[in-house]
């Protein structure tokens, strides 16, 4: 069910950043797959990205020289999740609402409207996942090569690979790695102001072709 008013986004936004926060303590990155609402209230459930049930099978790629190399991640049976459960009733805002009663675990728990209950399960112990850097070789190209298309960017960095004026292995770097930095350098570009008229002016005014 699609979760529809500011508010709930609101509070979703807050949860997404519990569950970061939760993820960091223990070492692990929760990934967002659910959400219900039933009673008044909206559960949101989150899983380990390490746990054996999220892991998908590798797809290939036409063009094999862009195909990536990287090493699947090691899977666990952990069974990791946390659900958060919030009052959904009226507008917590305002001071509006009924108190929900929920049955969590075989007890009932009496949920405020401003009401938060956390629930966080992992089986077992696992190594944290292992994040590679990006490579600061790719990240000064993107600086000094800017290409206002996202897609003409990542075009451009394996033909620069190609041509041998990036050394540095890009086969484990992925589009959303790409993207991610690319939309940095766009930000230093193009909001120069916190007035967006201002920015765009600033940018066109830099533009040799308007």
């Amino acid at each position: 069910m699609a979760l529809k008013s500011n508010l709930v986004k609101t509070r979703k936004d807050l949860c997404t950043f519990l569950v970061q926060c939760l993820g960091t303590v223990f070492g692990y990155i929760f990934t967002f797959q659910k959400d219900r609402e039933a009673a008044g209230a909206v559960h949101l459930t989150y899983h380990c990205s390490q746990r054996t049930r999220t892991a998908h099978k590798s797809r290939k790629v036409d063009n094999v020289s862009k195909q990536r190399q990287r090493v699947a991640e090691e899977r666990y049976p952990c069974d990791g999740r946390v659900i958060l459960t919030f009052n959904n009733t009226g507008d917590a805002f305002n001071n509006t609402g009924d108190d929900v009663y929920l049955r969590l675990g075989g007890k009932g728990v009496l949920l405020g409207q401003n009401g938060l209950v956390v629930h966080f399960y992992h089986a077992s112990y696992h190594p944290p996942r292992q994040r590679k850097p990006f490579p600061p070789a790719v990240r000064r190209f993107i600086q000094t090569n800017f290409r206002r298309n996202c897609s003409d960017m990542i075009q451009e960095i394996h033909t620069a690979k190609d041509r041998g004026d990036i050394r540095c292995n890009i086969k484990e770097l992925t589009d959303d790695n790409i993207r991610y930095w690319w939309s940095l350098v766009r930000r230093e570009r193009i909001e120069t102001d916190h007035d967006p008229w201002v920015s765009a002016v600033n940018f066109l005014t830099k533009q040799q072709d308007v």
